[in-house]
């Protein structure tokens, strides 16, 4: 979803909730603590340098307060950024944390609340230019007859 269409949505909405795949809703102890916009710029195995730039929304868990994100108090935010930042207009993707871990999703507006979309990745690389070379010295090296060789 581009950040226009969740600005939209967050305008006329009057409770927000996010919704795993599998149906499972967010507690209610996440909030949106922040909102950026991330850039990367990066090369694969092929040579192609690959662009890409979304608005990142941090949901983290608070397991004190029932914290609900109302609307207004996201959509403020965002505004906020914009105004330091300069959004452009491109996907939003949302970063839970837990305890321990981090994991980002695909944001998408689904009948009662916003759905969390693993991320599929658009891999251009050739996997026939990846082969296995082998040279005397990989020989000998993984020979298990070899002393020092073997795993024990």
């Amino acid at each position: 979803m581009k950040l226009s269409v969740l600005k939209s949505i967050l305008q006329k909405a009057y409770k927000i909730g996010f919704e795993f795949p599998d149906g499972k809703l967010i507690p209610s102890q996440y909030q949106v603590v922040k909102v950026g916009l991330q850039t990367e710029k990066m090369i694969n195995l092929d040579g192609i340098i690959e662009n890409t730039q979304c608005i990142l929304v941090h949901l983290n868990l608070n397991p004190n307060f029932n914290h609900r994100c109302n609307p207004n108090a996201f959509l403020s935010l965002i505004k906020n950024a914009e105004a330091s930042i300069k959004f452009p207009d491109v996907e939003v993707r949302v970063m839970l944390w837990n305890t321990s871990t981090a994991s980002i999703y695909n944001l998408e507006k689904a009948e009662k609340y916003f759905k969390l979309l693993p991320i599929k990745t658009d891999s251009t690389i050739n996997l026939n230019r990846i082969t296995s070379q082998t040279t005397p010295l990989i020989d000998a090296a993984s020979d298990p007859s070899l002393p020092g060789n073997s795993c024990c």
